[in-house]
């Protein structure tokens, strides 16, 4: 089992890495469920929630009933505070307190009000699971959209490449400033001349391999 450990985004790294990481907020640097991280790495950060997964659209907030019996309200400033920013939120909420029945129904309505998946833990590494657990999730699902869209790209390429005249150079220049095929179809003569590398000449064969009604020739 892999030993976490804490990065310092002070000190170089690839983005890849950077990318797969756990990002941790400033204040939860003293919270025990920080000492049972086992297969994640982890970075502090200047964040608002208390965890940001690794395809930074997804989020945590940790919160223990005994704290919420204390402060009642934090956990709906907390999760008011997210605002639009996520697209996954999820509350982590560690069940310390023996008489759950009284402060852990205003952690469920406080998750559903900033809508939140809420989570329950009965210790700090059962929680340290589940956090690692969305994190690992979030990296798979980040990767394989990346995949998804290189191999796009590259579908992209070999189609463009097909028409005469139209080199790879000519192929990622189209992509890169339209995107899509769909894009690149409905772009304007205007802006096809436009994109670097492209002369009169490639844009005719472009314009008329993209617009030339088909012909079916007869066999009778």
């Amino acid at each position: 089992m892999h030993q976490s450990r804490h990065a310092n985004l002070s000190q170089p790294a690839n983005g890849t890495a950077i990318r797969e990481m756990l990002f941790v907020s400033r204040g939860q640097i003293r919270n025990g469920l920080m000492h049972h991280f086992c297969n994640v790495n982890w970075v502090i950060e200047d964040i608002d929630p208390d965890f940001v997964f690794a395809s930074s659209s997804s989020c945590a907030l940790f919160i223990s009933l005994k704290f919420q019996s204390l402060q009642p309200s934090y956990l709906r400033a907390r999760v008011l505070g997210l605002g639009c920013s996520f697209a996954l939120r999820v509350v982590v909420c560690l069940v310390d307190d023996e008489d759950a029945n009284i402060s852990l129904p205003g952690v469920n309505r406080f998750a559903g009000l900033g809508d939140c998946s809420l989570v329950c833990a009965w210790s700090h590494d059962e929680a340290a699971r589940y956090i690692e657990f969305f994190n690992e999730s979030e990296r798979l699902v980040e990767k394989s959209n990346e995949s998804n869209n290189n191999d796009y790209i590259t579908q992209l390429h070999e189609a463009l490449t097909c028409l005469h005249g139209i080199h790879k150079i000519d192929a990622a220049t189209l992509a890169a400033r339209f995107g899509t095929f769909a894009c690149i179809l409905r772009a304007t003569h205007r802006s096809l001349l436009s994109s670097p590398g492209l002369g009169l000449t490639k844009v005719v064969r472009l314009f008329e391999a993209f617009h030339a009604p088909l012909l079916i020739k007869s066999h009778f």
